[in-house]
């Protein structure tokens, strides 16, 4: 019993996610006001404690109801409508070229999302059209990427400190591309994105985060 105790804790010890998450959770003063999505519904949600938005429908039954339908413009405004309807902060996608090195992201076929094919580029039009920025990258057991959504009330700026503070992350100075279908979408950098006076709400509201040690 004392073997396998010992065991799981060190399993949770090296646990990637966890040890992200826990991170995070730290920075926020209360991290239940955050929206995150991630295709990942497992230790990040449960761990980081934010309202969770899985885009591969594990936990979302309005995109699990999307895997029986065909490819499309009429899928891709119903899983829009749910994903930015829910008005995410904060989005964490996979560098699909899983080189840590690369700030290109290829979108090839995910087996656990909704659509048949690739993810289509005008999920990623979308997303920047949304306002979501590049914030930083890590490296998990993929490279990851942590994109900030510039107009949050709660302060861009704050949730960069929280999340792109986490120690190995790293930032591409020119921001990240997604290509695919011949075409490209690019999502520059959070700094180049904020303007140069945020509004009262937000920093208002983004006062109350706690600065990373």
């Amino acid at each position: 019993m004392q073997n396998n105790i010992s065991s799981i804790s060190n399993q949770i010890k090296h646990h990637h996610y966890i040890n992200a998450a826990l991170y995070w959770r730290s920075q926020l003063p209360d991290p239940s006001r955050i929206t995150v999505v991630f295709g990942d519904a497992g230790a990040v949600a449960y761990t980081l404690g934010s309202r969770f938005i899985d885009p591969n429908g594990l936990a979302e039954p309005p995109i699990a109801h999307l895997f029986r339908l065909p490819d499309g413009e009429e899928k891709i405004a119903r899983f829009l409508k749910h994903v930015l309807g829910n008005q995410p902060d904060i989005l964490i996608d996979y560098n699909w070229s899983f080189s840590g090195n690369s700030s290109t992201m290829p979108t090839p076929l995910n087996l656990h999302s909704p659509f048949h094919g690739p993810m289509p580029l005008a999920i990623y039009e979308a997303y920047r059209d949304y306002g979501l920025t590049y914030g930083c990258s890590f490296v998990a057991w993929y490279p990851i990427n942590i994109f900030i959504w510039r107009d949050s009330p709660y302060g861009a700026q704050n949730l960069y400190q929280a999340f792109c503070t986490y120690p190995g992350a790293y930032r591409f100075p020119e921001g990240v591309t997604a290509v695919g279908e011949g075409r490209s979408v690019h999502f520059p950098p959070l700094a180049e994105s904020l303007s140069a006076q945020p509004d009262a709400r937000a920093a208002e509201l983004g006062s109350a985060f706690r600065p990373a040690q």
